[in-house]
């Protein structure tokens, strides 16, 4: 499940039109939603209940600010590891 749905013709991220966004934020514009991180990261983590484990997002694939901080309260680390 994720939290973006159309509702009569219109693109919703949670409850937010994504039209509203376009016209504050102009475009291009990218979306995340905060709801369907955290609940893919707790569906992912639940996978390895029992084992000591930590799960690590790359920054590489995405350095915002804002997701680092929202998977690092769920309790994610972070992969900062280049081999290049």
């Amino acid at each position: 499940m994720n939290y973006f749905e159309y509702r009569n013709g219109q693109l919703f991220a949670e409850d937010v039109p994504v039209k509203d966004l376009v016209h504050e934020y102009g475009t291009p514009l990218y979306v995340y939603s905060a709801k369907t991180f955290r609940r893919h990261f707790k569906a992912f983590d639940s996978a390895f209940e029992g084992i000591d484990h930590l799960i690590c997002y790359s920054v590489k694939a995405n350095s915002n600010l804002s997701i680092l901080e929202l998977l690092k309260n769920e309790g994610a680390g972070a992969d900062i590891f280049s081999g290049g």
